[in-house]
């Protein structure tokens, strides 16, 4: 009769080699199915990419630039049209005072150059061609008798008047059918006058 110890090794060994192969199986199995697995991704991934290379791309469609319609240019006239209506006679009031500032200041230019003759002679000059032979005045003045054209305004000949003694010089806006008006300086070296449109607006002396 065999030993009872030893049958017990027996069974001891042989279960723990059942046990050995059925985790060899098992560990064969999930090498399989790993396998298949990183196969099937494959496939999928492969595929995939032929369906990339093969779907054409549809052009992205182009955004239509809105045009302006009828209304919204004839609206966008009507505003030029208020702003000019607003800003034209503006400039033009502006480049007026430009030029009544000029004539302006010609005029006391040519009361600077009187008032040197008289501290001289005793006198005034009665012609713009004396100061300018003297240097007193620009030699666009010079003119013995008639009367001189610059810019915008028409300056007269000095009327002198020895008893008192005086003189005046007057600048006539000229060369225009819309403004009018003079502008005159005399011995006391003020300047009075004005000049006006046709639509009514002034202007005076600014200095």
């Amino acid at each position: 009769m065999p030993d009872v110890s030893t049958r017990h090794k027996s069974e001891r060994v042989s279960a723990a080699e059942s046990a050995r192969r059925r985790g060899d199986r098992v560990q064969a199995w999930n090498g399989r199915a790993e396998a298949q697995h990183d196969n099937a991704t494959s496939i999928l991934l492969a595929a995939g990419s032929r369906n990339a290379r093969m779907t054409p791309v549809a052009p992205s469609p182009t955004r239509s630039r809105p045009g302006f319609s009828l209304i919204e240019f004839m609206v966008t006239l009507a505003i030029l049209g208020v702003v000019v209506a607003f800003a034209v006679p503006s400039f033009r009031r502006s480049a007026e005072q430009s030029h009544a500032d000029i004539a302006t200041a010609n005029l006391r230019a040519i009361w600077t150059a009187e008032r040197l003759y008289w501290i001289e002679y005793g006198q005034y000059a009665d012609s713009f061609a004396d100061l300018v032979e003297l240097g007193l005045l620009d030699s666009e003045f010079n003119s013995e008798t008639s009367d001189v054209t610059m810019g915008h305004y028409t300056y007269s000949q000095p009327t002198v008047d020895d008893d008192v003694p005086s003189f005046t010089v007057t600048a006539t806006r000229s060369g225009s059918s819309t403004w009018s008006g003079s502008f005159t300086i005399d011995e006391t070296g003020a300047v009075v006058g004005s000049v006006h449109s046709t639509d009514g607006f002034v202007i005076g002396v600014s200095f």
